[in-house]
């Protein structure tokens, strides 16, 4: 479970539930917070602003940060936040206003939502709907919005040198949106299609349930997405009326923040941003917190909800009042790291070492101006459903645990520290997340503690702690259980004495609500199986860094070079030592290749194998995640990558304890059975996803040798433990690796790391002779018509995919893709989104499959079938034609300079760097010049090569296939006798 601040903004309004914690086995442990005089010299944090005397109120920044900040308030009351960082390549802003879904009209559930909607179609100075979304595209940027509760944030990032224009365009949303009356009519279907595209999603179905339990007079009650009904034109009041007497209800400058961020100074921003902002109406609204019970049933009381998918959670969830004030000591980020521990000893590890859990998360689901609500949330096995009362119990139990043994200074000392050196070398992340989580932030925090806030603990505070966690209790506990009907005789029983199921009103999800009395979450000390659990709060943790200094190479690379282990003939690393970044975090990976993985049961027993090492080692490498350091054992196209990644001082440790267990897994039954049915779930569940990721999930298959989630659950779902046993015995005897280390690793560290991961794993040196691996790609025939597949997707919208091959893997080849794809991107969406309303989900991509380029157009409709779809989207393409044909050569060059700002644009921290590193390793650019080639070839391409191409690769459509939805039949398979009539050879790239 990853844990992350208490405060976060809850997207779309979905559970967003937040966690983590340590464990411990006697009250009272002292330890010591490890802090290192080897760190720096440099304060924690500095003070930005200070320098120059023209913000109204400083802002702390960590000493990592170079960029240069100024708060300002506009004469309007609009807060902005300006950054100057001159080194950027993307530009970016954000506004956040302090209203959402808790705010819509009783009698206009989603106006909020739709009212997001429609600020991108259209405004005075720019009237036309798709203006905004084209300039940015063209200009190598990105957009979107998100209405939460009691937020609304819109944000974008664009080229540089295009900031000044985009705020043109952005600040108008907010002075003269036009509510164009035909768009108003139009939009709504498409936040009916938003609407549908989830009816099956469990989170919103949960959420509905909890909302229809709601009292109705708390805002909670609210339906947050609206749809056709709810925005519906009445009689007596067009929904436009009630879109522009919001929008000037609520938009007001004084509940606006305004994050940007570009390569100018800050006098220069500060200028721009009064010249566009100031102009923003303020209205002087008010927002009062409301003390309104969540609830008008009386807790305790339990809600049974029969999901879609197969889905076995425990949810004890606790009202609370608002806790926005307490952001300084933090008491719920504490309690949450206690409750949510996942290392031995917690709730979680003891459950899962009885077979009736797999997971645990806990914090806040959300806080607003009308009170919050901290939830912990089990994820069961299928035993684990049918003791979900006596997990309920044992919740109780370890809550008593955390509130009387866990409330203890060095405990919150070290979840500060870690905290504290979290900021303290805080990277750099792309800009359009960072002024969107700002510009929210800046909704709870004070404006100097904009960027601090999140990581700041002011001081142990155990009153501010004891009053959230007495509010922890059985009295005050809404108990959930998402899962399928139970299948035994006494459930069946049980189910029809009880009250009949109900369909919540906007997803039809199935549930019943069952009294409860306290004892009924207490019970007894006679609970059957759960008297053995040895639970105990953490120890220290001892992978919280001590020694934070950075290493100093001997010279100044540009790229990762190759160095030996062991010898001559030993072990080949790539090597690339830090001295851009200058932080104490490091990367290091291991690609270990494995032969005959394109064998479906071979495949399936290698997720087998990662998935119960993983399992084995999660409370035990629980510690390191919170101390910031994590691994992962992943799948590659040939094999297992092993990386290890965070801060570099304890990553030798780590890399020990896993590759211990890798070698020589724990072969428990129990935890056989689990993970299986764990990993059949998950496998299953695909079938259950938003029909547009089916249909993408059949692509790759279709051109490789590689299977179906689906596919693999048949196979796994006779495996033993025998075979699994038989299959790791020999799974390394004749594989090799390729290393990676980047960061803050010397050479003896990355060396040393190496030959851990070979000696271990009994892997063969670089000098020996390694099985031939080779990862293939099918080449598909030029056919006409293009081959159509129909995928069955158990869902009423429908889905048509075009994908598009290259014709060979050359650099040029995927440099003409990506200008396809990026002069239709707008132009696309436009057309089949906003003006037809075709649905929600619309777009284009680049798909390569290693070298071999790859271009997809979809679209996901609720109203279409999906052969219209298919003729709707060739339809288009073959109009776009005389747009292509009409391109000049200043349309060409803004095309090329949209596409290489993304394949151009400048690392932010060491673990971009290192991702480019092994996607150049990953593709046979052993010069780390991928990227670099690629760009050239855009620079090379005429206009004649684009618009040849287009009349080749798009009108032509020889090396593609369309992929349709369907539910004419329930064969999950894929046809891959007909796609072998399509194949004419194969791309092949040794590994």
């Amino acid at each position: 479970m990853e844990f992350r601040a208490c405060y976060l903004v809850l997207l779309f309004s979905l559970f967003s539930l937040v966690a983590c914690s340590p464990d411990d086995n006697s009250a009272g442990t002292t330890a010591k917070t490890p802090l290192s005089t080897e760190q720096s010299t440099a304060p924690d944090w500095f003070v930005a602003g200070a320098e120059d005397e023209k913000g109204d109120e400083p802002v702390y920044k960590s000493p990592n940060d170079d960029r240069q900040y100024r708060y300002v308030v506009l004469r309007n009351g609009l807060s902005a936040l300006l950054i100057s960082d001159p080194d950027t390549d993307k530009a970016a802003a954000s506004l956040s206003v302090n209203v959402g879904s808790f705010d819509n009209p009783p009698e206009r559930e989603g106006l909020a939502h739709f009212l997001e909607h429609m600020l991108f179609l259209g405004t005075d100075k720019y009237p036309e709907p798709g203006e905004y979304q084209a300039f940015i595209s063209e200009h190598g940027g990105m957009h979107n919005a998100y209405t939460s509760l009691e937020e609304t944030n819109y944000f974008f990032d664009v080229d540089a040198p295009h900031l000044m224009a985009t705020l043109d365009r952005f600040s108008r949303f907010f002075v003269a949106p036009l509510f164009n009356p035909e768009y108003v009519d139009r939009e709504r279907h498409a936040v009916e299609s938003e609407y549908r595209l989830k009816l099956k999603d469990d989170s919103r179905r949960e959420w509905d349930v909890l909302r229809e339990l709601a009292n109705p007079e708390h805002p909670f009650s609210q339906f947050s997405v609206g749809n056709l009904t709810t925005l519906d034109d009445r009689k007596d009041r067009p929904v436009r009326d009630d879109l522009l007497d919001f929008y000037q209800k609520y938009y007001s400058a004084n509940q606006m923040n305004l994050v940007v961020l570009g390569t100018e100074n800050l006098d220069q921003l500060q200028a721009a941003v009064e010249q566009r902002f100031a102009k923003v109406p303020n209205r002087k609204l008010v927002l009062p917190e409301q003390n309104i019970p969540l609830f008008a049933k009386p807790l305790p009381f339990k809600v049974a909800i029969t999901p879609v998918k197969e889905l076995r959670q425990l949810s004890i969830s606790f009202p609370l009042p608002t806790v926005a004030a307490t952001w300084p000591t933090k008491p719920v980020d504490y309690l949450a790291h206690l409750i949510g521990h996942e290392g031995e000893g917690s709730l979680l590890a003891e459950l899962k070492r009885l077979g009736l859990a797999e997971s645990l998360s806990a914090g806040l689901v959300y806080d607003s101006r009308a009170g919050a609500l901290f939830s912990t949330t089990i994820s069961l096995t299928h035993a684990g459903v049918a003791e979900s009362d006596a997990i309920t119990r044992a919740f109780f139990n370890w809550l008593e645990l955390v509130k009387t043994r866990g409330l203890e200074e060095w405990r919150y000392a070290e979840l500060a520290n870690l905290s504290r050196i979290a900021f303290r070398f805080a990277d750099k992340h792309a800009p359009i997340n960072y002024v969107s989580q700002i510009s929210s932030m800046l909704h709870t925090f004070p404006p100097s503690e904009a960027l601090r806030g999140p990581y700041f603990y002011q001081g142990y505070n155990a009153q501010e702690i004891r009053d959230i966690a007495d509010r922890l209790r059985p009295d005050n506990a809404l108990v959930t259980v998402v899962a399928r009907p139970v299948e035994d005789p006494a459930a069946e029983s049980s189910q029809e004495s009880a009250a009949p199921q109900t369909l919540s009103t906007y997803y039809q999800a199935p549930y019943r609500v069952e009294a409860l009395q306290v004892a009924d979450l207490t019970g007894g000390d006679d609970e059957p199986g759960l008297l053995q659990l040895s639970l105990h709060l953490p120890e220290p943790n001892a992978y919280i860094p001590e020694h934070l200094a950075l290493n100093k190479p001997d010279t100044v690379q540009d790229k990762p070079a190759l160095i030996k282990a062991g010898g001559d003939q030993g072990l080949s690393i790539w090597h690339y030592p830090d001295t851009v970044f200058q932080t104490p975090r490091a990367l290091f990976e291991a690609r270990i290749a494995i032969a005959d993985l394109q064998d479906r049961r071979r495949e399936t027993l290698l997720d087998l194998y990662r998935a119960m090492v993983q399992d084995q080692l999660s409370s035990q490498t629980y510690p390191a995640a919170q101390a910031g350091l994590g691994f992962d054992i992943g799948r590659w196209d040939n094999g297992l990558s092993l990386s290890v990644k965070g801060y570099s001082e304890k990553q030798p440790l780590l890399l020990a304890e896993i590759t211990a267990v890798m070698a020589q897994p724990e072969w428990d039954e129990a935890r056989f059975a689990r993970v299986k049915s764990t990993l059949l779930r998950l496998w299953r569940n695909t079938a259950k996803d938003w029909p547009i990721s089916q249909v993408f999930a059949a692509v790759s298959p279709l051109l490789r040798d590689s299977w179906l989630p689906l596919e693999k659950a048949d196979t796994l779902d006779s495996l033993t433990m025998a075979d699994l046993k038989a299959f790791v015995a020999d799974l390394y005897g004749n594989s090799h690796a390729r290393y990676y280390a980047g960061g803050n690793l010397d050479r003896a560290t990355a060396s040393d790391m190496a030959l851990t991961v070979s000696d271990k794993l009994g892997l063969r040196a670089a000098g020996e002779d390694a099985i031939a691996i080779n990862y293939e790609v099918k080449n598909l025939a030029a056919t006409e018509p293009v081959p159509q597949f129909d995928i069955y997707v158990d869902h009423a919208d429908n889905v048509a995919v075009l994908f598009l091959q290259g014709a060979e893997d050359t650099l040029q080849e995927r440099a003409l893709f990506a200008l396809i794809e990026k002069v239709a991107e707008a132009p696309f969406y436009s057309d089949l989104r906003t003006e037809k309303q075709l649905g929600y989900v619309v777009g284009s991509s680049i798909s390569p499959m290693h070298r071999v380029p790859g271009l997809m157009f979809y679209v996901q409709s609720p109203t279409m079938e999906s052969t219209g779809l298919r003729s709707e989207i060739d339809g288009f393409l073959t109009a776009f034609d005389e747009k292509v044909a009409a391109l000049g050569e200043e349309d060409l060059q803004r095309l090329k300079q949209a596409v290489l700002a993304s394949i151009e644009e400048k690392p932010k921290n060491i673990m971009e760097l290192a991702g480019r590193h092994l996607e150049s390793l990953y593709l046979g650019y052993d010069d780390f010049d991928f990227r670099s080639r690629l760009a050239e070839s855009i620079r090379n391409t005429t206009l004649a090569d684009l618009q040849g191409a287009y009349q080749r690769v798009v009108l032509k459509q020889r090396e593609g296939i369309w992929l349709l939805s369907s539910r004419d039949t329930e064969d999950m398979s894929l046809d891959r006798t007909k796609r072998d009539t399509l194949v004419e050879g194969v791309f092949t790239y040794p590994q």
